[in-house]
């Protein structure tokens, strides 16, 4: 209810393609550091690299160059979407 209010559409009409399984294990990677993310006044503050790093460590989680740049730009897009006015 709260989603048709906020947007006007029903959540089937928000529904977008299913997630190729060859990538939907970074999307997990980036829910689970989601969840340690730090929050500021203006919303979610950006996942650092020492963040990522410190998650790889603790997990014992070995990510290439190309997962660290799909999660970096992919947060960049959920910052941006959650700071948006």
């Amino acid at each position: 209810m709260q989603v048709e209010k906020a947007s006007g559409k029903t959540p089937d009409e928000l529904v977008g393609p299913e997630m190729p399984s060859s990538c939907s294990y970074v999307y997990d990677v980036f829910m689970d550091m989601n969840m340690g993310r730090s929050y500021g006044y203006s919303g979610p503050d950006p996942i650092s690299y020492e963040s990522i790093w410190a998650w790889c460590n603790l997990t014992e989680t070995r990510l290439s160059s190309w997962e660290v740049r799909v999660l970096k730009r992919v947060d960049v897009l959920y910052v941006g979407t959650m700071n948006e006015d």
